[in-house]
């Protein structure tokens, strides 16, 4: 009896072990050691929430306030001061589309070519035809928009004759300061992940978040190019113009001449007329046996 009184408490140390042996075993059971099916950026946010209170980045209270479209609380508003809006300053597109005649064609085009080293500009694209002796230029001229008006003025100063001309400014500040705001929340937002990232424990947090900024990193590229094609578009210009030679070997209408077009035409207005009263000979033939008939009733009843 004393022996088993001794032996007691070790019983009941191997049962208290055994039992919390079990606990873990379950635990481990239970803790997400597969890699699940990556679900969508709001189907996420569940996990997100896991994540941070699990992690101990956040507290269960305060995950509630998390917002399924922005779960990083970053917003476009509150990321560009001031002193950055005064800096993007005004962004503006100017284009110009004109056109030309010139009896000096070769002349007019060479020296558009010489004038455009002066004012920083280039060439984007030249298009040249010759049409029965008869040449037209198309080119396109980029330059800094601050030179735009300047160059303007000294093409129109050439040997030329303007016989259309549309110029053209857009203004897309509030555009270019939109997709410049989207992308600084971005690349907070995506700094926000990677510190996230860092603190995860599981696969799924790691999942999870890695998707996250897989997107940020998408959105990211795309704002950057849209940034960067409105910039290029504001700082440089684009000028068409469409040059043509004016034919000088062209004849003048004079008025033997317009005598004689008067007198072909007319010919060609009285051969349509005869096919057309040709045309329609069952109409003459009817119209004729119809006369014949009345001519006849008349006649018999004048002899009667």
């Amino acid at each position: 009896m004393r022996k088993l009184k001794l032996l007691l408490p070790f019983f009941f140390i191997f049962i208290i072990f055994s039992c919390n042996k079990e606990t873990k075993l379950d635990n481990i059971e239970e803790s997400p050691t597969t890699i699940t099916e990556t679900s969508t950026y709001e189907q996420n946010v569940e996990d997100l929430k896991q994540m941070h209170t699990g992690g101990g980045l956040m507290t269960p209270e305060e995950t509630e306030d998390i917002d399924p479209t922005n779960p990083t609380g970053v917003t476009d508003e509150t990321v560009v001061s001031d002193e950055e809006l005064k800096q993007i300053g005004k962004k503006l597109i100017k284009t110009a589309n004109i056109s030309f005649e010139t009896k000096k064609y070769e002349d007019f085009v060479t020296n558009v070519k010489k004038s455009l080293k002066d004012f920083d500009a280039y060439i984007d694209s030249e298009s040249e035809t010759n049409y029965s002796g008869v040449r037209s230029n198309t080119i396109i001229i980029r330059v800094k928009s601050s030179q735009f008006d300047s160059l303007l003025n000294l093409i129109f100063e050439g040997e030329a004759t303007v016989t259309s001309k549309s110029i053209k400014v857009q203004d897309v500040t509030a555009e270019y300061v939109d997709v410049y705001q989207h992308l600084k929340s971005q690349m907070l937002v995506k700094q926000r992940y990677e510190d996230i990232l860092k603190k995860a424990h599981t696969v799924n947090d790691i999942l999870s978040v890695t998707q996250y900024l897989n997107q940020t990193d998408i959105q990211i590229d795309n704002l950057k190019g849209k940034l960067k094609y409105l910039g290029n578009q504001s700082q440089y210009s684009t000028i068409t113009l469409y040059i043509s030679e004016k034919n000088l070997n062209a004849p003048k209408n004079q008025f033997w001449e317009k005598v004689g077009e008067a007198i072909f035409n007319g010919w060609k207005g009285l051969q349509y007329f005869l096919v057309i009263f040709i045309s329609l000979w069952p109409l003459w033939i009817i119209t004729i046996i119809i006369i014949f008939v009345v001519i006849k009733l008349r006649k018999k009843k004048q002899t009667k």
